[in-house]
């Protein structure tokens, strides 16, 4: 049972998942909160932490630009951009898709806006090429565009050229924490560390790969090399992976009843940008909220 306790020092979190175009469902999600209760959502959640597309709707939240319907229309419209134009280039050779487009749309959305900005505290995941996390906090990188960082959290690996910042190399921070709990921890110890908090994680399910590959043959199992994970979506299947780590984890330490998940029932597919996807992530979006109306309004009254 969704607990949410009214002690003075209760902290509520917000953690939004990467995923592509699926970044439509919790952008979604929340207008039907707001459209619901009549009120904006900025007010009513002391940190926000996203990976990837989840990153990008935070730091529109938390800027107060989700509630302008010419954002909405951006973000709506975003994924037909940034998958639009193919590179011609081998797969093994190149990213998939260009940056610049991804980029540009980042800069429409957001223009020179920094860190410092951001009216609730926003941390947005990424990852260097040596392996090593990199959280982007609002309060402490507060010159750091965030287009640039939103631009780095967003470099899935196969799909975009990585971001140089600096003299390092950042890529999707979906590829450590595509369920950006840990992270939310982190900071939480850092900003409220006595405080009764409570974690809002939003994102998608997708098909196990044990339940997606019933109809494989036990001799094609040998065929597993590098071009078979490729085509399987091996990034989708080990970000899958540390979605249901991190939320098991968090739910361990807060308690069940403190970590609401809350996901959309949508085909593992990054980018996938046909109108009958974005309606079917639209659908989720309203069967969600219909389904968990109390305990969202609940969360941010």
């Amino acid at each position: 049972m969704w607990f949410v306790s009214r002690v003075k020092k209760m902290k509520r979190v917000v953690v939004l998942d990467g995923g592509g175009v699926r970044g439509l469902f919790p952008m979604k999600l929340f207008i039907h909160v707001e459209e619901d209760t009549k009120k904006s959502i900025l007010g009513k959640c002391d940190l926000v932490v996203g990976s990837s597309v989840g990153a990008l709707v935070g730091a529109a939240l938390v800027t107060g630009l989700l509630d302008r319907p010419e954002t909405r229309m951006l973000i709506e419209h975003l994924a037909p951009k940034v998958f639009e134009k193919i590179n011609p280039k081998q797969p093994l050779l190149a990213p998939k898709f260009y940056g610049a487009p991804k980029l540009q749309v980042l800069k429409e959305i957001f223009g020179a806006r920094t860190m410092a900005e951001c009216l609730v505290p926003l941390v947005v995941v990424s990852a260097d090429f040596d392996g090593r996390m990199k959280l982007w906090k609002s309060w402490i990188d507060k010159s750091m565009l965030l287009a640039t960082v939103l631009d780095a959290s967003s470099a899935a690996p196969t799909y975009f050229r990585p971001v140089r910042i600096g003299d390092k190399l950042f890529i999707d921070g979906g590829v450590q924490h595509n369920t950006p709990l840990i992270p939310a921890e982190i900071c939480v110890k850092e900003l409220f560390p006595n405080a009764d908090v409570h974690f809002l994680s939003i994102g998608c399910r997708t098909p196990s790969i044990e339940t997606s590959s019933t109809d494989e043959k036990e001799e094609d199992l040998e065929s597993y090399g590098l071009l078979k994970w490729i085509n399987k979506g091996i990034l989708d299947v080990l970000m899958g992976v540390n979605d249901d780590s991190a939320v098991q984890l968090i739910r361990s330490r807060y308690g069940e009843n403190r970590v609401l998940r809350l996901t959309a029932n949508v085909p593992p597919c990054f980018d996938n940008t046909s109108p009958e996807f974005l309606n079917i992530l639209k659908q989720e979006a309203s069967r969600v909220f219909a389904e968990h109306r109390d305990v969202l309004e609940t969360f941010f009254q």
